[in-house]
């Protein structure tokens, strides 16, 4: 009797301890422990090549430690009090975009592999711009629920032909201080922070804040009339103002291009990254070749985080490999779920936005590896080694928790002015 009431006991505490959507804590659980096999094995080449005097042991204790750092993140940020999100987010947001412009200046910002987007805290060094990414959608969601009562008959961007503002300024005006400041302003600031350090992380947080505006009940038109904008943005930026790393975008889809449509023979040493990670998933066939026993970890470049899928393939199989898929996908249905049950609109888009961003980025991460997609330096949540991006994903799905834990615990509450299906 004693000992069912000990065990009782336990099971109570854990269940206290994880709260919210249990299905989603045992898929970080698994994605976290597998991250630490895949970089344990992974980094044994930068021992071999004389990187590290300490052997794989050192890399595998730092990823532990950014595992536990990122639990650490989960588990409070899923406690706090949903609210407290919509509360916060701008100065959240503040603090993500001022670290994230620092990590420009020199003497602050740190330059790895030709970018200047890291800041170093000693024991770690931080991509502030991964934290940003997460601080936006929380103000996107916030703007696109207070709106939700009149969203579908509110005008997102000001009228293209400027030769009419003179006759309709009173409109405009009203457009721009209602709607596309408000709204698009936070997106277009952070994608403009973001994109001369990084262009994919960029292009990804904008692709994930228009499918909110989708989900948000914005009109297509709008949506149209934002993506051609944003798409001659870029090409001007990019192409014509030379702003951000164009010359490495440039090269990368001149090696996708020619990798993917091109049959010359390329000598072994020529190879592209992305060709060497076909080869390793090549390698691993249906089953995998066993862990410890990758051949292409020596020849990739940064195995433990760009290629750590194609790693995946060749030690355990093409068959795990679509288990770790399955795994992001079921993210995301979860977060679905979550979003079914919420009738408001901020905590609803919130939790939708964060599942997008997350397997967004992991699909974008795969599609590399086969060749579907350049080179974009995109880790795998909770997998790549890193600090920020471990950090960044678990303070994202400690909020889908939170909202998650209020939503079990009947405390979300529904205002009718942010549901989503009032039409």
């Amino acid at each position: 009797m004693a000992k069912t009431t000990e065990n009782q006991e336990e099971q109570s505490f854990w269940s206290r301890l994880f709260t919210g959507d249990r299905v989603l804590w045992t898929i970080v659980a698994a994605l976290m422990v597998m991250s630490i096999l895949v970089v344990y094995s992974s980094t044994a080449k930068m021992v071999y090549q004389g990187a590290s005097d300490t052997g794989t042991y050192s890399y595998m204790f730092k990823q532990i430690c950014f595992v536990g750092l990122g639990l650490g993140v989960m588990l409070w940020v899923h406690k706090v009090d949903y609210e407290k999100y919509r509360t916060w987010a701008w100065v959240v947001y503040g603090g993500a975009l001022l670290l994230t412009i620092a990590a420009y200046v020199p003497g602050i910002g740190l330059v790895v592999n030709g970018a200047r987007r890291w800041i170093p805290l000693g024991f770690m060094t931080l991509q502030p711009s991964e934290l940003l990414k997460v601080t936006t959608i929380m103000i996107l969601a916030k703007q696109l629920g207070a709106r939700q009562r009149n969203i579908e008959n509110m005008a997102l961007l000001p009228p293209l032909e400027f030769w009419r503002w003179g006759r309709t300024w009173r409109r405009v005006k009203r457009i721009l201080t209602e709607s596309t400041i408000p709204i698009l302003g936070p997106v277009v600031l952070s994608c403009a922070v973001i994109l001369p350090a990084h262009t994919s992380s960029a292009a990804l947080l904008f692709v994930t804040c228009w499918i909110m505006l989708a989900i948000g009940r914005v009109r297509k038109g709008e949506l149209g009339r934002l993506m051609f904008l944003a798409i001659a943005a870029a090409l001007l930026a990019m192409g014509a103002l030379n702003i951000g790393r164009s010359d490495t975008a440039a090269g990368r889809m001149d090696v996708w291009i020619s990798t993917l449509f091109g049959d010359e023979q390329v000598p072994i040493e020529d190879l592209s990254d992305t060709q060497r990670s076909m080869i390793a998933i090549y390698n691993g066939g249906l089953t995998g070749m066993g862990a410890g026993q990758s051949l292409m970890r020596v020849e990739l470049i940064h195995p433990e985080c760009d290629y750590a899928f194609a790693f995946i393939v060749e030690e355990y199989g093409l068959l795990f490999a679509i288990l770790i898929m399955m795994l992001y996908l079921w993210i995301f249905y979860r977060c679905k779920v979550i979003f079914d049950g919420c009738a408001s609109g901020f905590p609803s888009l919130l939790v939708l936005g964060l599942g997008l961003m997350i397997t967004l980025q992991a699909l974008v991460h795969i599609l590399v590896t086969i060749n579907f997609a350049p080179e974009t330096g995109q880790p795998l949540p909770f997998i790549s080694h890193g600090g920020s991006s471990i950090i960044s994903a678990s303070l994202a799905l400690g909020m889908v928790l939170g909202v998650s834990r209020a939503l079990a615990d009947k405390t979300l509450d529904r205002p009718r002015s942010e549901s989503l299906y009032e039409k």
